[in-house]
């Protein structure tokens, strides 16, 4: 329970550096404190205010769904996919840091994170792509990732890159095999 109160009252007091709350947390310490609480209870209004309390929950949360919403979001889920698709169709591997899973799912383009290994293995990785003629696409855009670095990766392997502006997503550094530039 202490680790638990500890967990949360950190995320309170600190820059929560992702773009959802930790709820988790505080459900858990929720769900301790009415277990301690309520085990004091006999059984039989125990299993009833369980009973109850789990119906209103789930009344309260599907009388709260605006179906036009769900719609909108869907639609909106779709427009971002098809973004992703756009920007890495046609290439055979994306490399990104935070968004790499997105790209997999989205663009259906295996995906590699840029900062996992050390640089030397990743340099020997992205040669060895090019070496057998991948193409390879880096999202510079992304969070934790400086344009620098991959930059400096691509000059120091000598590989012609090309910058691309996506709306919506942002810069995407493809490297392609000389060939590949007329398409």
């Amino acid at each position: 329970m202490i680790l638990s109160i500890f967990n949360y009252a950190f995320f309170i007091s600190h820059k929560v550096r992702v773009s959802y709350y930790p709820y988790a947390s505080s459900l858990v310490t929720l769900g301790i404190f009415l277990y301690y609480s309520l085990s004091a209870l006999p059984k039989k209004y125990f299993n009833f205010l369980l009973t109850v309390g789990s119906l209103i929950i789930v009344f309260r949360t599907y009388s709260k769904i605006n179906y036009l919403e769900l719609d909108q979001v869907r639609k909106e889920l779709s427009r971002q996919v098809a973004v992703y698709h756009a920007a890495f169709n046609g290439i055979d591997v994306a490399w990104a840091e935070m968004r790499s899973g997105t790209i997999e799912y989205a663009a259906d383009v295996p995906a590699f994170r840029f900062h996992w290994g050390d640089a030397s293995l990743r340099r020997e990785t992205i040669k060895w792509l090019w070496q057998n003629k991948y193409s390879q696409a880096f999202f510079i855009d992304d969070q934790r990732l400086k344009p620098e670095e991959v930059i400096l990766d691509l000059k120091l392997l000598n590989l012609p890159y090309q910058e691309k502006y996506v709306k919506g997503l942002g810069r995407i550094l493809e490297v392609k095999n000389s060939e590949d530039y007329s398409k």
